[in-house]
């Protein structure tokens, strides 16, 4: 009998297929491209390969002028799908680089083609990823592929920043008012005199209504409509009524006043300006007054008096949605507290911010500290001085020199309205404020001359100014992010976090003498167990610091969060010690 392990061994089919890619479309109109030598080369060593059984198939997947950062392309999809069919069993390419130029998308294909069984191999590069020692050197290779295009990616910024930089239009869909400029050399715009007369219509809308809303109505009146392109495939866009935002992008585009504008820098432009610069510094500036949602940002940064920043709410916002000591409240360095918020859920907490890393703070050449002071603490503590002054008659007559008996009635009527509408509506203080300044260990609330003397319809040279300073002493305690005012009549105030905390502690430590886990703690809680452990020991706390925290007599600072990463002592004197709570 024949001997068939000398016999020639029998290799499977192997059906092949080669993919080939071109970043760019340049030269793809060739008789032979890129793409034609890449499918030879690839051609080539599948004929190579007769031997270990490869056959290629007779599809053919290009993807020419796309760039290999992406998987949406429709060769390469081509080529899965067949993959997913059982179609194809081995990838040749011309360089791994044609596949994918990501790691990313590399693992997502490895894993797909694992899944039915399919390698791939580069012709330049002598590995396939059938072996584990093949795949490691392709991951190899594979990263410095996405190295290279990530430099390439860095090197097109720059020239198109430095290509700016010179007043360049770098491409895209020219604007509304400009077309390109014919001559291919020249990357720059030339005015579209049509829709340039549209642009100088919506400017003068603008500077005579004032507001986008009467802008867009106006403007869809007249039928001024955004820029229409056609592009070679027969695609259309733009043509349509513009919106309110469609007209706030083109009044705020620095193009239209021969610059342009590269991420948040402004250049000068090659192009001639539709807006003279000056109208359109000015349009900017309303736009900025008039925006829904005002900048937190000072006076002295906006270069508008009192009543235009003001001005910066709707016309018809109510007083109450302003925020209560917007532009009042400062440091003892002059530099203005802002308007803030955090949100916390659906629940929005109000701040007053002094930013040390603001451009106004940085200018002034002088040390600052961020703080933040909850909002209603402060305004609360301006309203009640406020409020007790008018609601105390000798307080009422010091403010004034020379008061005749006759006076006095008047003056008990007025400070008695005063106070009422203080205690109907709290944003009646801000007139009668002039600045807040908040010291190391004091807020001074200054009060307007001018307003007091006319609510009591007295001259304001009768006015006692040394009287006119409210002086509040406090003492700073941090409290996590923010900063409270500790003032000696504060109120206890309960923590509700404090407490729920404290509360849960108790319920945890009665599940653990039940003898039931961590785990079973943890998942039913709906919290970690790392939670649960660092916010137990606030259950063993000594009875005087329990009923102190449920009555809001505890340090200001001491905070659930604190408390949980603290070390809480056993012992409850030294608990009392530790907490603040000792004699």
């Amino acid at each position: 009998m024949p001997d068939d392990s000398r016999s020639p061994q029998k290799h499977r089919l192997i059906p092949c297929a080669i993919y080939t890619r071109k970043s760019t479309d340049e030269g793809l109109e060739q008789a032979f491209n890129s793409l034609d030598a890449q499918y030879e080369a690839c051609e080539a060593y599948i004929a190579s390969q007769k031997h270990e059984g490869w056959k290629l198939i007779p599809n053919r997947y290009d993807d020419g002028g796309i760039s290999g950062g992406t998987l949406d392309r429709p060769g390469l999809e081509q080529l899965l799908h067949d993959v997913g069919q059982g179609l194809v069993k081995m990838i040749v390419v011309y360089k791994i680089d044609r596949l994918t130029r990501s790691l990313a998308d590399f693992a997502k294909l490895v894993e797909r083609m694992d899944e039915v069984e399919c390698s791939f191999v580069s012709v330049t590069q002598a590995f396939n990823t059938s072996t584990s020692m093949g795949r490691l050197t392709l991951n190899v290779l594979l990263s410095f592929a996405q190295f290279e295009r990530e430099v390439t990616a860095e090197r097109i910024r720059d020239k198109i920043s430095a290509s700016k930089a010179k007043g360049m239009w770098m491409g895209g869909y020219p604007p509304l008012g400009f077309d390109r400029d014919p001559d291919p050399n020249k990357r720059s715009l030339i005015i579209n005199n049509h829709e340039a007369e549209q642009i100088k219509t919506l400017f003068d809308l603008f500077e005579q209504h004032g507001r986008l809303v009467d802008v867009e109505k106006e403007a869809r009146r007249r039928g001024i409509r955004s820029k229409f392109h056609e592009f070679p495939n027969g695609n259309t866009r733009g043509g349509s009524l513009m919106s309110r935002g469609q007209i706030h992008a083109l009044l705020s585009n620095p193009i239209h006043a021969d610059m342009i504008r590269h991420k948040k820098k402004v250049d000068e432009g090659l192009h001639d300006a539709i807006i003279d610069r000056d109208r359109w510094l000015k349009v900017q500036k309303q736009l900025t007054v008039n925006a829904r949602k005002p900048r937190a940002i000072p006076l002295d940064r906006l270069g508008n008096s009192e009543a235009e920043y003001q001005s910066s709410f709707p016309e018809n916002a109510s007083p109450s949605t302003i925020p209560l000591l917007r532009s009042l409240l400062f440091d003892k360095d002059g530099r203005c507290f802002t308007p803030s918020f955090s949100c916390k859920g659906r629940k929005r907490y109000h701040y007053y911010l002094l930013n040390a890393d603001s451009e106004a703070n940085r200018q002034s050449g002088k040390s600052c500290l961020s703080i933040r002071l909850l909002a209603a603490q402060i305004e609360d503590l301006t309203v009640k001085n406020l409020y007790d002054v008018f609601t105390c008659s000798g307080r009422v007559q010091s403010l004034f020199n020379d008061l005749d008996v006759n006076e006095l009635p008047n003056l008990e009527t007025t400070s008695a309205h005063i106070a009422n509408s203080i205690k109907q509506d709290r944003h009646c203080v801000r007139q009668f404020i002039s600045r807040i300044e908040i010291g190391s260990d004091n807020l001074s609330i200054n009060m307007n001359v001018a307003q007091i003397a006319d609510a009591f319809n007295l001259a304001s040279e009768r006015i006692n100014t040394s009287q006119l300073t409210l002086h509040v002493p406090f003492t700073k305690r941090r409290r996590g992010n923010e900063t409270k005012l500790v003032t000696r009549n504060s109120e206890s105030s309960p923590d509700k976090t404090l407490i729920k905390t404290l509360a849960a502690s108790h319920r945890w430590l009665a599940m653990l003498k039940q003898n039931i886990p961590f785990e079973k703690i943890a998942e039913r809680e709906g919290r970690s167990i790392s939670y649960i452990r660092t916010r137990l020991p606030l259950a063993l706390l000594s009875p005087k610091i329990q009923t102190a925290i449920l009555n809001g007599k505890q340090p200001i600072e001491l905070t659930a969060d604190k408390l949980a990463r603290m070390i809480i002592p056993m012992a409850f004197d030294e608990q009392e010690q530790v907490l603040g709570f000792g004699s």
